[in-house]
């Protein structure tokens, strides 16, 4: 199947990448600030896992557009992230409230990686990478919405 590079799927995979290289920079930024130690373990690991998901997106962006992908300029915001991170850095949050955000920010990505399917003219190879960094994020998803819920019945 020929790829158009000038597609809406294309478009809407591109705004997905900066959406994650967005999210990689702000938990990044988040372990480097230390201002919330309690979860500096999640935000290392979301800060790589992100990172991971970027490369293999990047690449698979390059493979589909015959070698014609160009990286976007890398001061480019995503709207997911940013705001978060800007949120995180300049309230002192409580443990809820930064396990609410969190998971909303989250849950933005899953709906972002669902529009991105809905596009049936994708490649089935990208179809299978984003069907599994979308199961991934929602086990994550899961798991953060259990800690979260947890968190908030012992503090009662």
């Amino acid at each position: 199947m020929e790829w158009n590079t000038n597609d809406e799927s294309t478009t809407s995979l591109e705004k997905m990448l900066m959406d994650i290289k967005a999210g990689e920079k702000a938990y990044g930024t988040l372990v480097t600030a230390d201002v919330y130690p309690h979860k500096r373990p999640y935000f290392k690991k979301r800060h790589f896992k992100m990172a991971d998901d970027a490369k293999v997106l990047e690449r698979e962006l390059d493979t589909i557009t015959n070698g014609q992908y160009t990286r976007p300029d890398t001061t480019t915001k995503g709207d997911i992230f940013e705001p978060m991170e800007k949120m995180a850095l300049e309230r002192s949050m409580t443990r809820n409230e930064l396990d609410v955000l969190i998971v909303h920010k989250e849950q933005e990505l899953v709906r972002s990686y669902q529009q991105v399917l809905a596009h049936h003219n994708l490649p089935n190879v990208t179809v299978a990478i984003l069907q599994s960094q979308a199961e991934d994020l929602n086990n994550l998803l899961l798991g953060l919405k259990i800690d979260t819920a947890i968190g908030t019945y012992s503090h009662k």
